[in-house]
């Protein structure tokens, strides 16, 4: 929002607090119909057959007023002369570091983002846990995921979500993996109705084309638009967002953000993928309609978020259910136990997804299929057989676009950037924005091993 706001204020100031205006032209494209009934430094309040609504004059482009009149942006000041001073100026006073300022009243989205951005880096570790719906084909798939994290190398996660009815498992049921990370290595038992308990593991050493500077066990770091310390990138999702209310969500007050995926967007999250699968992400990305994000005012936790497409239709939803960082968590508080005797049970499957593992680590996901259950039935010792990687794995609940549709980012999947369908595992830890914390890691620098222990 290149600050519009000196602009916007200057060709504002000139009305009262009930100046009529037949519209209202927000920057993203928006009209609105009615008056104007209030103004601060920072906002206006518009009243019309929506009622009455407050909107920040950084994400207003124009005023139309009754009589046909339109009132743009008046131009910037001239800047202030350099003018020499009569006598030396006295040197400037140093100013002694302070934490940073609270949020304002009234902020921008590129204040929350930001801050959202800043707050989340400083977290040394997290509990989180939350429910995932994605709407597909009429259908609506509940995944429910709870993790605790220590970055860089240690994940402990369970994850439950339905199976659809296959002719192997007629009536369904649920899948839940419970997956132990430690290192470069990767621990999951999966339990599936009818059939015996699976132990499996992935050995991310084995796996070509892993960056170590992007792992996704610290992926909450970056903030619930995924953009991290990419300024340019947080620069064109706040460009492209509005504040569009304030509302309560299980006792959170929070700000409901709301950010088209514009082209610009697009590009901006494509800028930091390889070359070679741009292309291919610009289809998908640009299938995604718009996002929305209740952010906490009092603590910049993004509680909820929905993913709409172009058309209008829900396709991703999120609500978290407990999210708590710095709750100084050790290794040892996260190891896995399992039935004695079955530790050395757990069947190496690298082989299996590494066949799929760089389209989809430099995809969408970013992160390791886990086995679908399909995969699982077959058992590791047959053949992998590659698949769409736009597919749903059981766990990840990515949204795939429809082909009546125009996509989505995966699950931030999006591109864990931050307009894609979101992962398995959260921005709070990347949609749409994006990204969250990831089920299985990428290569980290230290190949160390924590193996399950037995009870």
């Amino acid at each position: 929002m290149k600050r519009i706001l000196a602009l916007v204020a200057i060709a504002i100031a000139t009305f009262s607090n009930a100046v009529q205006a037949d519209r209202i032209v927000l920057i993203y494209g928006d009209i609105l119909e009615g008056e104007v009934v209030g103004e601060t430094d920072t906002t206006i309040t518009f009243r019309g057959e929506f009622g009455e609504r407050t909107l920040m004059r950084s994400d207003i482009r124009e005023i139309q007023t009754e009589g046909g009149e339109s009132v743009s942006p008046a131009p910037a000041p001239a800047p202030a002369q350099n003018v020499a001073p009569s006598a030396p100026a006295p040197a400037p006073v140093p100013q002694a570091q302070t934490a940073p300022p609270p949020m304002q009243a009234n902020p921008n989205p590129y204040d929350i983002l930001k801050r959202n951005v800043e707050m989340q880096s400083q977290w040394k570790d997290l509990e989180i846990a939350y429910l995932q719906r994605s709407y597909i084909n009429g259908q609506t798939i509940e995944t429910q995921y709870i993790a605790r994290i220590i970055p860089p190398d240690y994940l402990r996660a369970n994850l439950t979500t339905p199976i659809p009815s296959t002719p192997q498992m007629p009536e369904g049921g649920k899948v839940e993996y419970d997956m132990y990370r430690s290192k470069n290595k990767l621990f999951q038992v999966v339990k599936m109705p009818n059939q015996d308990v699976q132990y499996l593991k992935l050995d991310l050493a084995r796996i070509d084309g892993v960056s170590p500077g992007d792992n996704p066990v610290e992926a909450f770091k970056k903030g619930f638009a995924g953009a991290g310390s990419n300024e340019n990138l947080v620069q064109a999702i706040a460009r492209n967002s509005a504040i569009i209310g304030i509302e309560n969500t299980d006792g959170h007050d929070c700000w409901v953000l709301e950010t088209v995926n514009t082209p610009d967007l697009v590009e901006a999250q494509l800028s930091s993928q390889p070359a070679d699968l741009r292309e291919r992400l610009r289809q998908e990305l640009s299938q995604l309609g718009r996002i929305r994000s209740w952010v906490g005012k009092d603590d910049l936790i993004q509680w909820r978020m929905e993913n709409y497409s172009r058309e209008g239709d829900l396709l991703l939803s999120m609500k978290m259910v407990t999210v708590k960082p710095d709750q100084n968590l050790t290794p040892e508080q996260l190891r896995m136990k399992v039935p004695k005797g079955t530790a050395s049970a757990f069947v190496d499957v690298t082989d299996m997804v590494a066949g799929q593992f760089n389209e989809v680590i430099n995809g969408s996901p970013g992160m390791v299929p886990i086995p679908s259950v399909e995969d699982l039935q077959r058992g590791p010792a047959q053949p992998y057989q590659s698949t769409n990687p736009n597919e749903v794995w059981p766990g990840q609940s990515r949204v795939t676009p429809q082909p009546q549709s125009a996509p989505g980012s995966g699950p931030q999947t999006i591109p864990q950037t931050y307009t894609s369908a979101q992962p398995a595992a959260p921005p709070q830890g990347q949609v749409a924005y994006s990204q969250q914390p990831q089920m299985v890691q990428q290569i980290p620098q230290q190949q160390m091993m924590m193996q399950p222990t037995q009870q």
